[in-house]
């Protein structure tokens, strides 16, 4: 079985300059920069990946590109979120057939979903595929929140082997690894958080920034989980602490197309009725990213 640990990118999905289309030619350059770079794994159609604006027919076209053009190097995590059971079913279906590694799921709710629908909606997509399943545990999102004993339940009945945590309570992590061991690799999703999340026994990250920032996630990886130097890692986190809020008080999924579009990767705009940065956020965030030597 994959063990789901280091730096995961969250992709971003791109699209053609109208925003009408997915652009395959952009996620292969994105794909081979981040293999280049030497990320440890990915991560698909989750939050900053616009899942919610792509149709079912994109996303499954999407996952099996991503799938193929990553040719089995690192693990592909693709998400598979739906507000309902049987469209995260059919979406996970398609996901093993493409080849990923774990399929990720957020439960979306519009009526507020009562803890044992979060389980049966685990528990039904765990029987519709063998792939082993993520909590993406994202209540900012709207989406059903998580009891470290919903954990456990669903580590024992549902297949889940990781998740993405981008709950914002940090204690959470302890305690799930107290409750669940070595069972569930927590793969923590807030960039602003990944320091204290090491410490506290995450095996890794997976966040958007890493999709545009990979060499600097990964140092941060390296300096805290394996070489323990915490004085080094939080010295390094702290220098480039500026540009990691621009991108939390601006919008992380714009930004993260904006930055990479400035750097020579252009991922294409977000899907309307989402826009990209105005014009003054865009020349701040030009500006950080020259200060801090992310552009000539």
């Amino acid at each position: 079985m994959t063990d789901f640990k280091g730096v995961y990118a969250n992709l971003p999905t791109p699209f053609d300059d109208g925003g009408d289309s997915l652009d395959l030619r952009r996620t292969d350059i994105l794909i081979d920069f981040l293999l280049e770079r030497g990320i440890h794994g990915m991560g698909c159609l989750l939050s900053s990946g616009e899942y919610p604006y792509l149709n079912e027919s994109e996303r499954n076209e999407f996952t099996r590109r991503v799938v193929e053009r990553v040719a089995g190097r690192v693990p592909v995590i693709v998400g598979v979120s739906a507000l309902t059971t049987r469209d995260a079913k059919a979406l996970a279906r398609e996901a093993e057939k493409a080849g990923a590694d774990a399929a990720m799921v957020m439960p979306i709710q519009y009526w507020p979903m009562k803890t044992h629908e979060v389980i049966d909606h685990f528990k039904s997509i765990s029987d519709a595929t063998s792939l082993p399943l993520g909590i993406y545990d994202n209540p900012r999102l709207g989406a059903a929140p998580f009891t470290v004993d919903m954990y456990a339940t669903l580590m024992s009945t549902a297949n889940v082997r990781l998740s993405k945590d981008s709950s914002t309570v940090l204690m959470k992590i302890p305690h799930v690894r107290e409750a669940c061991g070595n069972g569930i690799s927590i793969l923590h999703g807030n960039h602003m958080e990944m320091l204290p999340a090491y410490l506290l026994g995450a095996p890794g990250v997976c966040n958007a920034i890493a999709s545009v920032l990979p060499d600097i996630c990964l140092e941060l990886y390296e300096l805290s989980v394996i070489q323990r130097n915490w004085e080094e890692a939080r010295r390094r986190f702290e220098e480039v602490l500026p540009v990691f809020r621009f991108f939390e008080e601006h919008s992380l999924a714009r930004c993260v197309k904006e930055a990479s579009e400035m750097m020579g990767r252009p991922l294409g705009p977000q899907r309307r009725p989402l826009t990209g940065l105005g014009t003054e956020d865009r020349q701040a965030l030009a500006s950080i990213l020259r200060r801090f030597g992310y552009l000539d």
